[in-house]
């Protein structure tokens, strides 16, 4: 390929501009001719899609009506067989040619979705047909990344960021659920890779406004027919749960279990009884710290912790499964109505939401010690090595201080050896995130889709999924913060406490120490998948002197901050403020 890129290069600087227009009409016209065909006498006539994209002519976007759809239609409409050849030629090529040709038909699309709107179909439909032929080959780029292994380009790189400002997000996958399935609708929702971070958080957005739309409008008209009838009571449009904070568990599960799929995809809004507040977002946040803080405790024992600091089912739970169908349906709905939630869940829980199989990786993520001694074993030379570590087809686990043993096939005394290590990795990891935790993980699942359920989780990988419930532990734009920040009573951006603050928080603080303070206000010590700009701070003035320490009300991102004389009495009050925080953190 290098010499080929070499040559091609060199080809490129000593045509002439006649020369170059009639090599552009010559490939044009050769993919005119092979665009219906399927097939090839010869898996050598393939490497033509390998080298093509190599010419200068394809660095060009504007000549996609021609050259880069006709390449794109010609080499995704192939049959089976020859396409199968590609994508392993395209996973074995070197990174540095793989990332050429994604960049090359990547280039496109923000050309296409920059022109003018055309005022003829003709011209609209070749922009469609551009889009479409250049989604189709980054899709088989995507699937040949896939299987590239260690040499995999990372997810960011098929993300189009220009799409948030070119299209109606929103509008594409609303138009995507009502056409799905037929072939003559474009939408960038089939092509779900290109979407990063934010606009995904988009599409969940929208997915849960036109539910939560639905179900209000349900509402409204049988509220409608209900008084013109004189006959049934009255819907309420959103979902409203009343709990008692000192029986916060036994009421969610009361009321959370009763209401059908319908119900839960409302907007939630939460009252504890006896208290005056209104939600408008800060009791529902308050409420998700609180009960996620009380269910995973150690003293239900239905989560067992590993080193990882993470967390995953209790093989002998013996809690009912009405609790573990709760917390499902709690994750789903912190999702739905866009709260973080303090759940320490390896990326296996999301692979398996999303249909996707646990590895040994994941293995290795949970539980470190037991994934790299099961990688040791896989990687053991010799057949003395193996068994001298006497293991059997049996997995051992702690049954509240009683060791017992659980047998991971219908042989549990088979010595593991070199013949059948394999097969025992795999039944020890199946155990692990499967077989061990069936009925937890079913009732889980089951409360989890039925709030989060529909066309649009698929469009999600584990990793996002994941940031999406739980946030990001990168991305912190701390200058960005500063920007959201509101300022009540006597404060404004130029009084000097507040001049003073940012002072000590940018240039003062350590990284970790601003992650502290996150924590401190939000109660959690991450970002939401949207980035800094979802987390908004007020800060007001508080009376009582210099002595008190500021306060945070996590539940409406409120600093309570007082009007200290000084930078270092601010510093020195806020250090021990943030010092002494609770809420959830995730590591």
């Amino acid at each position: 390929m290098d010499e080929a890129v070499k040559l091609l290069e060199q080809l490129g600087k000593q045509l002439s501009k006649d020369a170059e227009d009639a090599l552009l009409a010559g490939i044009i016209t050769l993919l005119n001719e092979q665009c219906s065909r399927k097939n090839y006498p010869d898996v050598e006539c393939l490497r033509f899609f390998l080298v093509a994209p190599l010419l200068h002519l394809f660095a060009r976007p504007e000549l996609f009506e021609n050259l880069h759809s006709g390449f794109a239609f010609c080499l995704t409409q192939l049959d089976p067989v020859p396409t199968r050849v590609l994508t392993g030629w395209l996973a074995k090529l070197p990174t540095r040619h793989f990332a050429r040709l994604l960049r090359t038909f990547k280039a496109v699309a923000p050309h296409v979705l920059a022109l003018p709107a055309h005022t003829t179909r003709a011209g609209a439909l070749a922009k469609e047909r551009g889009l479409t032929g250049c989604m189709r080959l980054m899709r088989l780029l995507h699937s040949a990344n896939a299987d590239r292994g260690d040499s995999a380009l990372v997810r960011s790189s098929f993300y189009l960021p220009d799409l948030n400002n070119r299209v109606d997000i929103e509008k594409d996958y609303i138009l995507w659920v009502q056409h799905k399935g037929q072939p003559d609708h474009f939408s960038f929702c089939d092509y779900p890779f290109v979407f990063d971070g934010e606009a995904k958080t988009k599409l969940l957005r929208a997915d849960a406004q036109l539910k939560m739309h639905q179900a209000v409008q349900q509402a409204q008209t049988q509220n409608f027919f209900s008084a013109m009838t004189m006959a049934g009571g009255m819907v309420n449009p959103v979902l409203l749960l009343q709990v008692r904070r000192d029986n916060l568990v036994g009421d969610a599960i009361s009321h959370l279990s009763k209401f059908p799929p319908e119900e839960l995809r409302k907007p939630l809004r939460v009252k504890f009884v006896g208290e005056e507040a209104q939600d408008e977002g800060g009791v529902s946040k308050e409420f998700f710290q609180m009960i996620f803080r009380e269910i995973l405790d150690p003293l239900y024992g239905m989560f067992r912790s590993f080193d990882s600091n993470l967390i995953w089912f209790n093989f002998v739970s013996l809690e009912d499964a009405s609790l573990f169908h709760l917390i499902g349906i709690l994750c789903g709905l912190a999702i739905y109505n866009n709260f973080l939630a303090g759940v320490a869940f390896p990326l296996a829980m999301y692979k398996k939401l999303l249909g996707l199989k646990p590895t040994l990786e994941d293995l290795k993520e949970l539980d470190p010690t037991i994934g790299r001694n099961l990688q040791h074993l896989l990687e053991a030379e010799s057949a003395e090595d193996v068994e001298s570590l006497m293991l059997t087809f049996e997995i051992e686990f702690d049954y509240y201080g009683e060791l017992r043993r659980q047998p991971l096939s219908d042989r549990p005394d088979e010595p593991v050896v070199m013949g059948n290590r394999q097969r025992y990795v795999d039944a020890y990891v199946d155990y692990m995130f499967n077989t061990g935790c069936k009925e937890s993980y079913a009732a889980f699942h089951d409360g989890f889709h039925k709030v989060c359920g529909g066309h649009v989780l698929a469009l999600f990988e584990p990793a996002e999924l994941r940031a999406m419930l739980i946030g990001e532990e990168d991305h912190f734009d701390w200058a960005q913060l500063q920007k959201n920040a509101e300022y009540l009573g006597v404060y404004y951006a130029k009084h000097e406490v507040i001049v003073n603050f940012w002072s000590v928080f940018h240039h003062d603080f350590t990284e970790a120490q601003k992650r502290r303070f996150l924590h401190f206000l939000t109660g959690c010590d991450r970002v939401p998948m949207q980035g800094m700009s979802a987390v908004k701070i007020r800060i007001q003035p508080v009376h009582g002197g210099a002595a008190y320490l500021p306060v945070a009300h996590t539940c409406y991102n409120l600093l309570d901050l007082p009007v200290y004389p000084d930078k270092d009495s601010l510093r020195r009050k806020l250090t021990q403020a943030i010092e002494q925080t609770e809420g959830f953190a995730l590591v």
